[in-house]
């Protein structure tokens, strides 16, 4: 994959983005999680008053993002169910954070690897494992440390890294990392922003260097 294709895919994701389209779901669900990141005030999450929303930011955002269709047992849950994965989210250290593909240090890594295991813990219910797919979601829209490893993104990173990505382990981590480090220049001369729920308008707050190797990868494997 060249670095203008990846422009290109880049460019043609977005071609669309506007506040109504479901992409803005994760714009609105990063805002919401990063808002409280950037205050100091993960622990607020929990209040009473904030909550009932950062369940619904979630859940809507995993809606759009194709997370309650088919079989998947979310379609048996109501929003209540994400608080338990809402505390986990809470009690994450700022050290995962502040995860980024550029600081995809072995040790970094490997805290990623804890991450999605307890994610994976929180959001389940008795006698399901929820998919890499669902659980690296939640971790792109939430901290934007990861990729959501999805078909398009599996096929996409199979082809330019040779990587199948069945787990979220070092392997794949790394993977991602050297597909970063190939585009490094463009990824990290993308300035794209996250659009504001009210205003609909772009905010300060950039895209993830994660967030645009998912895009990047996405396209690559609708390909």
């Amino acid at each position: 994959m060249t670095a203008e294709r990846v422009r290109l895919d880049l460019e043609e994701f977005l071609a669309g983005h506007h506040p109504e389209c479901r992409e803005a779901s994760f714009d609105y669900c990063y805002n919401f999680f990063q808002g409280f990141r950037d205050q100091k005030r993960l622990p607020d999450l929990l209040l009473p008053e904030h909550l009932p929303e950062a369940c619904l930011h979630l859940g809507f955002y995993l809606a759009s993002w194709g997370m309650f269709r088919g079989k998947s047992f979310l379609l048996q849950r109501s929003a209540r169910h994400f608080g338990k994965l809402i505390q986990t989210i809470a009690a994450t250290p700022e050290e995962v954070w502040a995860i980024d593909v550029s600081s995809y240090s072995a040790e970094n890594m490997e805290r990623l690897v804890q991450c999605e295991k307890a994610i994976a813990e929180a959001v389940a219910v008795p006698g399901t494992t929820p998919t890499l797919t669902l659980t690296t979601k939640i971790m792109l829209g939430v901290f934007g440390n990861v990729p959501a490893i999805d078909t398009f993104v599996f096929n996409g990173l199979a082809a330019a890294t040779g990587k199948k990505a069945y787990s979220l382990d070092l392997q794949s981590l790394e993977a991602v990392r050297q597909f970063y480090l190939t585009h490094q220049k463009i990824l990290d001369h993308a300035e794209i922003y996250t659009l504001d729920f009210l205003s609909g308008e772009p905010t300060s707050r950039r895209y993830s260097q994660a967030k645009l190797v998912d895009m990047a990868l996405f396209m690559a494997g609708q390909r």
